[in-house]
């Protein structure tokens, strides 16, 4: 499945993110982008190698949502709260997350 992001022209607020299903224009999930001081998008929202699943860093809440991308439900129905979580990367090779926290 081939996914992109994109925003509604119509709607006034930069902060709206949505993911597309490019092969039938389904829009599959609709997320309020996280705002900080310092940072690109990217380092919020970041795919595994394989596209099977998109994780989010919410940095007020120090939780990281990870999605299957099948159906964009949270895996295991909860996001992980981990204190201190400064930055996260996807393995290259693998559906392995590495978390690095300020504790």
């Amino acid at each position: 499945m081939a996914y992109t992001v994109g925003d509604k022209p119509d709607v006034d607020n930069d902060s709206i993110l949505r993911i597309f299903n490019v092969a039938t224009g389904e829009l599959k999930k609709n997320f309020v982008s996280p705002k900080r001081q310092e940072g690109d998008i990217q380092d919020f929202f970041k795919w595994s190698h394989d596209g099977g699943y998109l994780a989010l860093y919410r940095p007020k809440s120090n939780k990281l949502h990870v999605y299957e991308t099948e159906n964009f439900s949270l895996v295991d129905n909860k996001a992980l709260e981990l204190p201190g979580l400064m930055t996260f990367e996807w393995s290259p090779v693998k559906n392995i997350i590495a978390c690095y926290c300020e504790v």
